[in-house]
């Protein structure tokens, strides 16, 4: 097996193991497509601008499922 298959099995492993542990959690609603927002996650939190900007989406294309809120600057994430 070439180091290819073997990073993408590894990979997926990891992402079956954080999703099953984040579903134990309560977070059983996450799914793989999460991840690009989830990879910029920290301690600090971001501003819903900034995770739109890291995960490479226009500017609009998340707005619409943030509460008003969020919107305005007062929450993070």
């Amino acid at each position: 097996m070439d180091l290819g298959m073997l990073a993408t099995r590894l990979l997926f492993g990891l992402q079956s193991e954080l999703f099953r542990r984040s579903a134990e959690e309560g977070f059983d609603d996450l799914r793989p497509r999460h991840g690009a927002v989830l990879a910029h996650l920290d301690e600090d939190g971001l501003r819903q601008t900034d995770l739109t900007r890291l995960a490479g989406r226009p500017a609009g294309t998340s707005r619409p499922s943030v509460s008003p809120g969020a919107r305005e600057g007062g929450h993070r994430y």
